[in-house]
């Protein structure tokens, strides 16, 4: 009898990437959809932007590739510059770090051992809009890391009391890097 393979349990894709994150215990949940109308204001004309920017960018590629590079290297600079404003004025405390992430979940390393079933807010950058989201989440898992770093235990939580429009911004960043990934790896 052959066997069967598991079945898959996740209901999103999933994307290796490094991510500005932190994360902290919490002994009581508080609201994690605490943005106020200006960030949500910003974020979204930053994305109308970015979406202008991107459909202008194939407009002039059919005609001026060349241009068009030009234009995605300073597109990149500028983003790099205002991805490191943003973290250096709004989140000294977050750091760079090799994250797996989903619209329902998220793994990472760390020093400190968690729970199971352990609260935490995690506090993390987007950053293909530079939308900084703060998440509740529970530990699933906790493991001891098998290589020999500083981060002992790869953690793996999924998300909690989130809400759909904060879902959205995660699964649309997703697609964007994956699209993003699929495109470079053509080129």
């Amino acid at each position: 009898m052959l066997d069967k393979e598991p079945e898959e349990r996740r209901d999103y894709f999933r994307l290796n990437e490094n991510m500005l994150m932190n994360y902290r215990r919490v002994e009581k949940v508080t609201d994690p959809n605490s943005s106020s109308s200006d960030d949500l204001s910003m974020i979204k004309e930053f994305s109308s932007m970015t979406q202008q920017f991107k459909a202008a960018l194939s407009r002039i590629n059919q005609r001026l590739p060349e241009v068009t590079s030009c234009f995605k290297l300073l597109d990149s600079k500028l983003n790099l510059m205002a991805e490191s404003l943003y973290s250096h004025q709004e989140h000294a405390e977050l750091k760079r770090q090799h994250v797996n992430i989903s619209g329902s979940g998220m793994s990472f390393m760390t020093h400190e051992k968690l729970d199971s079933d352990e609260k935490i807010e995690i506090k993390m950058v987007l950053s293909t809009d530079l939308i900084s989201l703060s998440i509740m989440a529970k530990v699933v898992e906790c493991n001891a890391a098998e290589t020999n770093i500083d981060d002992n235990y790869q953690i793996s939580v999924k998300f909690v009391e989130m809400s759909e429009p904060t879902q959205d911004l995660i699964v649309k960043h997703l697609m964007q890097s994956q699209s993003s990934l699929l495109r470079n790896d053509r080129a």
